[in-house]
């Protein structure tokens, strides 16, 4: 059975963003490597919960904290300090933002492309 995955793109940090935060976004760029691959080693049930550690819309309980010092060394310490302005961590931006961003390039190529089928379409007449 195939079921869609129709769901809004986070594209802001909450009020809890922080420099763990940060740190777990990270090690999934470095790693490459999808949200549900961090929901499996930190032995996690629902996906949300992650997304919402890496959005910063909620701290992680101590458990989780301690499972993701053992497998991942970034103190739960780190989940309760807000990035400084200008500071890397400040300046991170998520993916869904990222997305955003790249939009209006794609947008005006493919406008772009269509405009000039048009005018050869209109070349051939």
């Amino acid at each position: 059975m195939i079921t869609s995955m129709l769901h809004k793109v986070k594209r802001t940090r909450g009020p809890l963003f922080s420099k763990g935060s940060y740190e777990l976004w990270l090690i999934l760029e470095r790693e490459n490597k999808p949200i549900e691959w961090l929901k499996n080693e930190l032995q996690i049930k629902g996906r949300n919960v992650v997304n919402r550690y890496l959005y910063g819309t909620r701290r992680p309980s101590l458990e989780i904290g301690i499972r993701i010092a053992e497998r991942f060394g970034i103190a739960s310490s780190l989940f309760f300090i807000i990035p400084k302005k200008g500071s890397a961590a400040d300046r991170f931006v998520l993916p869904g933002e990222r997305e955003k961003q790249a939009t209006p390039a794609s947008a005006r190529r493919a406008r772009r492309a269509r405009t000039a089928r048009r005018k050869r379409k209109a070349a051939k007449k």
